[in-house]
């Protein structure tokens, strides 16, 4: 199907050798010379026409943004924000976890190889994450009718970071009843 949004950029010289060096796994690979409003259509250009999972790195966090809210704009279901983690400079009683579970959600399809593109900046890749192989030791699948020891059960949600409350009402937290 055409998407005369992207399918110009197959008429650039530049751009298909671009493709052809993708295809033929020369990485890492870097792209300059594009302006900074026409980022987000090359990106998601590049996922589209290679099929495969693409990371775009950028120096600040505010660029990687706009890249990713250009690629959703253009029709990019597979277009994900990779953000950086959020510092805090002192306690507080009240904290989102939206960010960290950005975060996972992104490094979840990465592991298991869906086909996404991430958008994302040098600081948020130089935060400490979760090795894969503790990754995959806190996946835990649960199958209707199966007989659960509960005191096992509550260690494993504890463990893996899940916090106890009185009434769920975020992703993150468990409640016994």
């Amino acid at each position: 199907m055409k998407n005369f949004l992207i399918d110009g950029l197959k008429e650039s010289a530049s751009y298909t050798r671009l493709l052809k060096n993708i295809k033929e796994e020369l990485s890492p690979m870097m792209v300059y010379g594009v302006i900074s409003e026409s980022m987000g259509q090359l990106v998601y250009g590049l996922s589209r026409h290679t099929g495969r999972q693409l990371i775009f790195l950028s120096y600040e966090e505010r660029r990687a943004r706009n890249v990713y809210e250009d690629m959703v704009n253009l029709g990019g279901k597979n277009a994900y924000l990779f953000p950086k983690k959020e510092l805090m400079f002192y306690n507080i009683d009240a904290h989102s976890n939206e960010e960290d579970n950005k975060r996972l959600e992104v490094l979840s399809k990465l592991a298991v190889g869906q086909n996404i593109v991430v958008c994302t900046s040098i600081e948020a890749i130089f935060d400490k994450i979760i090795s894969k192989k503790k990754s995959k030791d806190m996946i835990r699948l649960i199958k209707l009718g199966q007989d659960l020891d509960l005191d096992d059960l509550l260690e494993f949600f504890i463990l893996a970071g899940y916090e106890r409350v009185a009434m769920v009402e975020a992703i993150g937290q468990f409640s016994l009843r």
